[in-house]
């Protein structure tokens, strides 16, 4: 009995660290760095729609998070989205529980 009981607690303090922040990560498809930018700038999400500009692909964004609703998903995409220079990201889709991820995109017609 105390050997359940200890192992409860050891599962309920593990799972209650993973309650706070969530994790945001990064990978690139090109070793060009961009400036991050401004909260001024708009940064588009796009689920399901390309655009009609001319873009380069930068890398893939994922955001995981299982306690977050989508709207706090979204902040922590945009960003990191501002944080590597990123225009916007598309092709955004939920890819496990919790766990979201799109392409970061650059528009190359400024």
């Amino acid at each position: 009995m105390k050997k359940i009981i200890y192992l409860l607690t050891i599962v309920m303090l593990v799972s209650g660290c993973t309650w706070g922040k969530a994790v945001t990560m990064y990978t690139s498809f090109t070793d060009t760095k961009y400036p991050p930018k401004s909260e001024n700038d708009e940064i588009l999400l796009l689920t399901s729609t390309k655009p009609d500009r001319p873009y380069v692909e930068i890398g893939i964004i994922k955001v995981m998070k299982s306690a977050m609703v989508d709207s706090s998903k979204e902040r922590e995409m945009i960003k990191k989205a501002r944080e590597i220079g990123a225009d916007a990201v598309i092709d955004i889709k939920q890819v496990a529980y919790g766990t979201e991820h799109g392409t970061a995109i650059v528009f190359t017609d400024k």
